[in-house]
């Protein structure tokens, strides 16, 4: 079985202006290409990618695999992705593909992988679909930005539409008109663009705490490890749990880079408690202020030029100023949200599931008056009716929705949240460092989801592997308030709660818009 990887040309003569950073485009018609990306050999169909970005090819008998991006094998954290994507490709011939899907659990990292074998072309991403893979609907085409097939294809992407909607698009849509987001723990049949759910297989089994934590350290520090053994890993801390959770992977490895947002009073409280985590675990804390336009305008115009992209404006000059000259990752802790119930305690999410739950969660309030609102409400509504139906999950019980005894709730902010806007988030960064986030795995994520649903909500497991790990910070708050709650915030707290109950309330609420404030 013969193997390459294939790394780009440091010498292109293309602008970094001229390509997305990170980026491929795969299609089964060699007459689709980009411009300034660099063409790699492969067997069957037309492969691109960006002068940035690396990818790693098996061939064995009639079939091939490619991985695009970086993986690392849990179960044996020092083969390349060169090897595993070899071991890839021996388990669809030797086994089935289904048996090489299920094989990918305890891979982490962030990346595309394209596989031929049998005659069926299998398109599949990491747990999370933080490399953000995209597929046109009328033609065998994928790529990383929504944006590339959309020029090849001659469709603008919708940007008046979509100014509307925040925090995820609806459904597996993007901004391009019959161009698709790869959803999280589904395969796509690049020649029929069929999706097919491969996770999970087994029912869920509930356990413990106390049976949890040991795993659950193991399969983190490990992932830590292993990533500190490539890069230099740069930590985003914030006050909050999920972020010192990573830190406290991290704690035993002396190049860990922690670093915080200081953009303006919004992070003021996320800089003084990293900077107290930091010190009190040795750690040099490094902020970040603000890079205006005018020290990076072609970084801002870039940005602003990508669709995809969702996350705050400044974040791509900030990351390009302080760790585009080292072998840095970005290590994020968002995918923690997962494990621990975010939507059933969410205070604006219904708690019975429904898909115009997403009106007030996914679109932005203050473009109640804008051109197309309506357009896009029933265009969410349509879109999130079609991804719940694709999703499969039981909801007979509205309250409970289940798949193999998984909860809904935490499947669909996994599946749908996660790979329509935080992996779009990334796309940030890649200008100036890869991501790897250390909960991106179906080992990780299925032991938080073992846990029961009191734990998941109090993230008891986060907890009990911060206070194992590093005890020296029990006692710092985790988002403490800067100031005590206002009787007026304790009337909002009152009234999100009875509104997520009371149906009539949210619709007389949103047809009124007396409560916008509120939400």
């Amino acid at each position: 079985m013969a193997t390459q990887t294939t790394i780009p040309d440091a010498k292109t003569p293309c602008s970094p202006n001229l390509f997305l950073p990170r980026s491929f485009l795969f299609s089964l018609d060699g007459r689709c290409e980009a411009t300034c990306m660099n063409d790699i050999s492969v067997p069957l169909g037309h492969l691109q990618i960006s002068p940035d970005y690396r990818c790693h090819i098996a061939e064995a008998e009639a079939a091939f695999l490619v991985l695009i991006g970086h993986c690392i094998d849990l179960q044996t954290p020092s083969l390349s992705e060169a090897e595993i994507a070899r071991t890839l490709l021996h388990t669809a011939l030797q086994d089935s593909i289904e048996m090489m899907l299920t094989s990918t659990d305890h891979l982490v990292g962030r990346y595309t992988t394209i596989c031929y074998a049998h005659g069926k072309w299998t398109v599949f991403t990491d747990a999370c679909a933080m490399r953000s893979t995209y597929f046109a609907e009328d033609t065998s085409l994928i790529a990383s930005h929504s944006t590339m097939i959309g020029e090849i294809l001659n469709r603008e992407p919708r940007r008046q539409l979509f100014r509307h909607y925040r925090y995820g698009l609806p459904g597996n849509a993007s901004p391009v008109t019959r161009v698709r987001v790869l959803p999280a723990n589904f395969a796509l049949d690049l020649s029929s663009g069929r999706l097919t759910r491969f996770w999970p297989r087994e029912e869920r089994v509930e356990r413990s705490v106390e049976e949890l934590i040991d795993p659950l350290e193991r399969v983190l520090v490990g992932t830590a490890n292993a990533i500190a053994s490539r890069w230099t890993p740069a930590v985003s801390l914030t006050a909050g749990i999920d972020s010192r959770t990573s830190l406290a992977a991290f704690r035993h490895i002396p190049s860990t880079v922690p670093f915080t947002y200081d953009l303006d009073a919004s992070t003021a409280i996320d800089v003084k408690i990293a900077g107290e985590l930091c010190r009190s675990l040795g750690f040099e804390h490094r902020r970040l202020l603000v890079v205006s336009r005018e020290e990076a305008p072609s970084i801002y115009a870039a940005v602003e030029a990508m669709p995809d992209y969702k996350h705050f404006d400044e974040a791509s000059a900030i990351y390009v100023k302080a760790f585009s000259d080292h072998n840095y990752i970005h290590v994020r802790s968002n995918l923690a949200e997962i494990g621990r119930a975010f939507w059933r305690k969410h205070p604006v999410m219904p708690t019975c599931f429904d898909v115009s739950n997403w009106i007030d969660i996914a679109t932005h309030q203050h473009c109640q008056s804008e051109p197309l609102r309506e357009e896009a409400i029933q265009y969410l509504l349509h879109e999130m009716e079609a991804f719940l139906d694709l999703a499969g999950y039981d909801v007979s019980d509205p309250a409970n929705p289940l798949l193999f005894g998984y909860d809904g709730w935490d499947l669909v902010y996994w599946e749908h949240r996660m790979s329509t806007w935080h992996a779009q988030v990334l796309l940030g960064s890649d200008f100036a460092f890869d991501t790897s986030i250390i909960f991106n795995s179906r080992r990780a994520l299925s032991l938080l989801l073992s846990a029961p649903l009191k734990d998941r909500i109090k993230a008891s497991l986060l907890h009990e592997f911060t206070n194992r790990r590093c005890p020296e910070v029990r006692n710092i708050p985790i988002n403490p308030r800067a100031a005590p709650r206002s009787l007026e915030d304790l009337v909002i707290g009152a009234y999100r709660q009875i509104r997520r109950r009371v149906p009539i309330l949210r619709s007389l609420d949103r047809s009124t818009n007396l409560m916008a404030k509120l939400r």
